[in-house]
């Protein structure tokens, strides 16, 4: 089965979109009823829809998380190599030596 190109924020507006319109067109609500979507199912499948929301806004709060992490910890890497250069061949031996 080929990987679709849609985004999940794309198949969330779609659904979005598909939702409303069947709860508040009534043609569309008349239509869907013939095939047993009644309101309550459609109600069901608009909780479903925002619970999909709520965990994608959350995984993207959680993505900006650790991209700024990441970045922070390249910025202190980035600075610790600045700042200790020359010490790159520090002598292991010598640090542990010095500790005894």
């Amino acid at each position: 089965m080929p990987k679709s190109k849609k985004s999940i924020d794309d198949r969330l507006l779609a659904a979005q979109v598909a939702i409303d319109n069947m709860l508040t067109d009534e043609e569309i609500k008349s239509y869907l009823a013939r095939y047993g979507y009644t309101t309550e199912r459609m109600n069901e499948g608009k909780r479903l829809y925002d619970t999909a929301q709520q965990l994608q806004q959350r995984q993207k709060a959680e993505y900006g998380d650790q991209f700024a992490a990441t970045s922070a910890l390249s910025d202190a890497w980035e600075k610790a190599n600045v700042e200790g250069v020359g010490l790159n061949n520090l002598d292991i031996s010598n640090f542990i030596n010095n500790e005894r």
